[in-house]
């Protein structure tokens, strides 16, 4: 291997992030559970597959839902899923479902199809990794990248441990996003219909649609804004119906009205905290404007930079970025969408690396590892009194804005240059 081979931005990120997931792995043989417990979302393993069980225990009456789901958030295409996965866990149904909403309170055929779903979302990450890249990746280095996702604090300390569906929906939109360019009109049309998928199951994946607009790709975009419509208002019929559609819209409502204090894991708990320090107030006027109005501020900023950009990656990333940071009562595993604009970068050349480039792999390697160096330097404090502000979160938070600065700030530059 050639001196510029060795000196790359990827090789970058994979020193950073193996850096620090092995040197967890050695400090986890030294202290077991105590590591383990600095190192996972809200310092509590207890909370293992609670993203998963709650949302089996929702649909085992599909007519009641929402009704009985009444944090139960996602649109109901996400809940065909979650009821097949009942269904197969329940042998056929019958039962009253989930016994709790973690792996401990359930039973071997819970949880044996509960691993199974854990197996295939690792997999299926595996294989869009390995689509995403091919032809401009070793399978090697495939591998590698997939080691340091997977094992990194947003990933195995986050999503796979609570079993949130966000690990599926990074690898659908991902596929979807390299189909998009395709030459072949019939995985055109296949991106389409991920991309309706994805907002089937989260909403917030619609933001892609900005892109056929873009790029005046008019016929495209009625198709995919049929497509969602259908995926959206379809499943009801089998998921409560107007009622169903009612109650879902009130939980909705809820949801993006949580302000809890310490939430760094989305603008407005962002912008909530610096408030309440400001004001010396936990409710006031002025903090009920400040976390309306920024909010909506900085997702109107991060559509703009990404209409404007001339970057395809960087355009990604601001619409990537407007998923993870927009959305209220977001926790770390959000973090993971990110490596799509980040894969995409890897990709596109192999020679005559720019700063972002550098950027890109410095902020990625802190952000998909886990943090030794914030351990030590804090003596492996777990966090700082509020339920999912760990110390953990607060270095992967801190490079996560750091990068979206960069980004923007780039951008910025870009425009200026070009008197846009």
């Amino acid at each position: 291997m050639n001196k510029k081979k060795i000196l790359c931005p990827e090789n970058l990120f994979f020193f950073l992030s193996l850096a620090g997931i092995l040197g967890f792995f050695v400090f986890a043989v030294l202290k077991g559970t105590d590591a383990w417990l600095w190192m996972v979302q809200e310092n509590n393993p207890e909370i293992q597959g609670v993203d998963y069980y709650m949302h089996l225990s929702f649909c085992v009456d599909p007519e009641r839902l929402y009704e009985v789901g009444e944090i139960s958030c996602f649109p109901p295409f996400a809940y065909i899923m979650y009821r097949a996965l009942y269904l197969l866990s329940s042998a056929g149904g019958g039962d009253a479902g989930p016994r709790g909403w973690t792996i401990f309170y359930n039973s071997f055929r819970y949880n044996a199809v509960y691993y199974a779903f854990l197996t295939f979302l690792a997999l299926f990450l595996l294989f869009a990794i390995g689509s995403v890249t091919k032809g401009k990746m070793k399978r090697r280095e495939v591998l590698l990248l997939f080691f340091c996702f997977f094992f990194s604090a947003p990933f195995i300390g986050s999503g796979f441990m609570v079993g949130n569906s966000t690990m599926l929906i990074i690898s659908l939109l991902m596929l979807a996003l390299k189909m998009r360019d395709s030459r072949s009109a019939a995985v055109r049309e296949g991106a389409l219909v991920l991309i309706a998928v994805c907002a089937g199951f989260k909403i917030y994946p619609a933001i892609f649609g900005l892109l056929y607009l873009k790029e005046k790709r008019w016929k495209e975009a009625v198709r995919l804004i049929v497509y969602g419509i259908l995926v959206f208002t379809v499943p009801f019929a089998w998921f409560g119906g107007m009622k169903g559609f009612m109650l879902w819209l009130v939980h909705i409502r809820d949801t993006m009205g949580i302000m809890n204090y310490g939430r760094v894991q989305f603008i407005k708990g962002i912008v909530y905290m610096l408030l309440v320090h400001l004001t010396g107030s936990f409710d006031s006027p002025v903090i009920t404007a400040g976390t309306t109005v920024i909010p909506l501020l900085f997702l109107l900023l991060m559509i703009i930079l990404a209409w404007f950009s001339q970057d395809k990656t960087r355009t990604i990333f601001f619409l990537i970025s407007a998923m993870v940071f927009y959305p209220t009562n977001a926790f770390r595993y959000t973090l993971g969408y990110l490596i799509i604009p980040f894969i995409f970068r890897l990709t596109e050349k192999e020679s005559g690396y720019t700063a972002e480039d550098w950027l890109n792999a410095f902020f990625a390697g802190m952000i998909y590892t886990i943090p030794m160096l914030m351990g030590l330097a804090t003596g492996f404090v777990l966090g700082f009194h509020y339920f999912t502000m760990t110390a953990v979160e607060v270095w992967l938070y801190c490079a996560a804005y750091l990068f979206v600065l960069t980004e923007i700030i780039l951008e910025g530059a870009a425009l200026l240059r070009r008197k846009v």
